[in-house]
């Protein structure tokens, strides 16, 4: 009898160790993503306060040196050799501002502010917009997987700020012919996911989450801020984020978790979207 009881507080013993150890484990790595996170708090923070320095320091002068090109430029006296170079100053200059607008978005994060979203029109201005673009690279927009009808829950400013980020993205990378394909298809437990597919080399597998880390980029002429800021906007409306290879080859970005539209349907899109 004896014997049984202490059989039985060993085993309640054994019980309670492990119990405590797998808890302590939980809180050790609790405590590791809590620190994690107020790092990043913290260089955020310190990345906020040099991109409110570089905007001020930088846009103003950057400005005024456009503003005076475009003048020199619409001089009925400009010559042709003369017009060359000041179109090729105001070209850098745009991409300088716009590289200090791309940290300036991610260094400010702001809550969502929720309405809805038609995805086909939005996509329709981003086609616009990046007409020359596409035609630079001999690609077009395929929005053939997404459907005029559905009306998404998202911050207007910050899914814009996502398409074009993920648009850029395929573009800069796509083979020189063929299509940037967007596609919406809604899962069983009624969220949307969207993704774009370009046919260009892919990502290797060793850096499919690398990719989205702030500064780290595998293009000469990246700033590393674009896939960044596209998570950040997709985590800020509770979206997850992933790239994989799509079927037939090429990279695929998939945003999962998108709210239910409250009306419409969209066209299948196969994919192989992993977890992210």
């Amino acid at each position: 009898m004896l014997a049984s009881v202490v059989c039985i507080v060993a085993f309640a013993a054994a019980i309670a160790a492990a119990a405590t150890w797998s808890l302590a484990k939980r809180s050790a790595a609790y405590s590791a993503q809590l620190r994690v996170a107020d790092e990043e708090r913290r260089t955020l923070a310190e990345v906020n306060v040099v991109a409110a320095g570089l905007a001020h320091e930088i846009k103003n002068p950057l400005g005024v040196i456009r503003g005076t090109a475009q003048h020199l430029t619409a001089q009925p006296s400009a010559s042709e050799e003369l017009a060359e170079p000041l179109e090729i100053i105001i070209q850098e200059i745009d991409q300088v501002t716009s590289r200090v607008n791309e940290l300036l978005a991610f260094a400010n994060p702001r809550e969502p502010v929720l309405q809805p979203v038609r995805l086909r029109q939005e996509h329709g201005s981003l086609e616009r917009l990046m007409a020359a673009e596409l035609a630079d690279a001999g690609l077009s927009l395929d929005l053939d997987g997404v459907s005029a009808e559905v009306v998404l829950h998202a911050d207007l400013d910050q899914i814009r700020r996502l398409l074009f980020n993920l648009m850029h993205n395929a573009i800069r990378f796509a083979s020189s012919t063929g299509a940037v394909v967007v596609g919406l298809a809604q899962a069983t437990d009624g969220s949307w996911t969207l993704a774009f597919r370009d046919h260009g080399p892919g990502v290797p597998p060793e850096l499919r989450q690398r990719i989205f880390s702030a500064y780290f980029t595998t293009s000469p002429a990246g700033t590393g801020l674009g896939l960044a800021t596209a998570k950040r906007v997709a985590r800020a409306h509770g979206w997850a984020i992933s790239c994989g290879e799509a079927v037939g080859g090429g990279a695929l970005f998939a945003i999962s978790g998108i709210a239910p539209s409250p009306a419409g349907a969209a066209c299948g899109f196969h994919t192989t979207t992993p977890a992210e």
